[in-house]
């Protein structure tokens, strides 16, 4: 039986936090967005504790040429048009310094508007080039994928490459009649 989870959520919002992913949730009910939740690594990508940014509006932590931007998509998905599953955004540091965010993104609706979970990261250059565990593990999935393909190719043309050798020296030979019966066998070898 899976356990609820509802159950699970604390659990798994623990380890997203560990692993350095931040954790959001906003609340867009047409007046400015506010926060709901936010874990550890989401205030200190920016800089910031948990309870000092629940202090602070959203569009603090926004660079200010993004804020018209984010409101349009704001308005426009509170009218049901459909959210993006990823988004890229400058966001301002509590220094005032500007770093680069990735999210993936999800909504559901709420009573009176529409509520936004996001997984955040850091989306600078020196932070790109580090991959994830998942990612990693994807790639070494792909290159084990390619191992055993590479090696399934390899026999069949291993045996393919020793059969025409064998023919090139019967040919080379001048093949007698009893020879050809050889030479036909490697021809069925590298032709099945």
């Amino acid at each position: 039986m899976i356990p609820n989870l509802g159950a699970m959520l604390p659990a798994l919002l623990e380890v997203l936090s560990y692993v350095g992913t931040g954790v959001t949730v906003l609340a867009d009910r047409g007046h400015g967005l506010e926060r709901v939740y936010l874990n550890e690594a989401s205030a200190a990508m920016l800089g910031y504790t948990i309870e000092e940014l629940r202090q602070l509006p959203v569009h603090v932590s926004i660079a200010p040429e993004q804020l018209e931007l984010l409101s349009e998509l704001s308005a426009g998905f509170r009218a049901g048009k459909p959210v993006p599953p990823a988004l890229e955004y400058t966001g301002v540091r509590k220094d005032g310094t500007r770093i680069a965010v990735e999210l993936a993104l999800s909504s559901f609706r709420i009573p009176d508007g529409i509520a936004y979970v996001m997984l955040l990261r850091d989306g600078s250059p020196h932070t790109q080039s580090r991959l994830s565990l998942l990612e990693a593990d994807r790639i070494g999935l792909v290159g084990a994928l390619a191992a055993g393909i590479a090696h399934e190719i390899n026999n069949p043309l291993t045996s393919v490459l020793l059969n025409l050798r064998l023919l090139r020296r019967h040919l080379n030979a001048g093949m007698s009649l009893a020879a050809q019966p050889a030479a036909l066998r490697c021809l069925d070898d590298i032709a099945t």
